[in-house]
């Protein structure tokens, strides 16, 4: 039976922006969410506790920004791709930490990881099924290579959710 209930309060953001020049076509891209509220009842009759930004729940705060930049070249086209990512800072309940660790590690750090891409497309270019809409991709994840944020538990010593480790 599931008897509790989740109320959540925030709203999605969304920003985009985009130009052309002598250099190529120019794009920046927001996306995020902010959650600044969100209400737990495990069971009816037990108090309503606000999770957002706790271990295991939502953050109150996360977003990835892009900036990219694209020219078309005599033989197809050249693109390149910068992504920011940003997870907030949160919390673990004092019970959730081992015995013996001190509550200074309850306070889990925000996080910024960059990413990068380069995309080559030969597009139409070449009339041949073996070169025509062809694209070849590069892309590196978290390249200033940040360590996830310190998370003590029984199980690991980083959160999955929001700390990808082999990313680095």
């Amino acid at each position: 039976v599931n008897a509790g209930s989740t109320l959540a309060d925030g709203f999605d953001l969304t920003a985009s922006y985009a130009f052309s020049n002598d250099w190529g076509n120019w794009k920046a891209n927001f996306i995020g969410e902010y959650i600044p509220r969100f209400d737990v009842k495990v069971i009816q009759g037990a108090p309503t506790v606000n999770e957002a930004g706790h271990f295991g729940y939502v953050l109150k705060f996360k977003g990835r920004l892009q900036l990219g930049w694209q020219r078309n070249l005599s033989i197809g086209s050249l693109s390149t791709n910068l992504f920011v990512n940003y997870a907030d800072k949160y919390k673990m309940d004092r019970g959730l930490l081992p015995n013996d660790v001190s509550s200074s590690y309850a306070d889990i750090a925000s996080r910024a990881t960059e990413d990068v891409s380069i995309v080559y497309d030969t597009g139409s270019t070449f009339d041949s099924w073996l070169g025509k809409n062809i694209s070849v991709m590069v892309s590196a994840q978290n390249v200033t290579n940040r360590s996830p944020p310190l998370v003590i538990n029984s199980t690991v010593l980083f959160d999955p959710n929001y700390g990808w480790s082999p990313g680095r």
